[in-house]
């Protein structure tokens, strides 16, 4: 009998869907590390919106957040990376 986590990924992947969920994935894990990088304040003046094409693009109401997401992209990278068992971000597009 095989385990419910090794059938979900095959069959996500075999819907189709496995784009939209890597993602949600990387939207989701964005969010819940955010605070690891940028005080409460600025924290929320950032959100994820969208990951396309290995590129995870931020959207940042604050000068101050822009500049230290800039300076801690490789960090982000690779901590995202981490949670997600892959490599799959490369990039961080940030939208001021």
């Amino acid at each position: 009998m095989q385990s419910i986590g090794s059938i979900i990924p095959k069959n996500v992947q075999r819907a189709g869907i496995d784009n939209k969920v890597v993602s949600s994935q990387a939207v989701s894990i964005f969010e819940k590390i955010k605070d690891d990088f940028l005080d409460n304040e600025l924290s929320r003046k950032v959100q994820a919106m969208y990951f396309k094409e290995n590129t995870l693009n931020i959207a940042s109401l604050s000068t101050s957040a822009t500049q230290d997401l800039t300076i801690k992209t490789g960090e982000i990278i690779e901590k995202l990376n981490a949670l997600m068992g892959k490599k799959i971000v490369k990039k961080i597009k940030i939208i001021a």
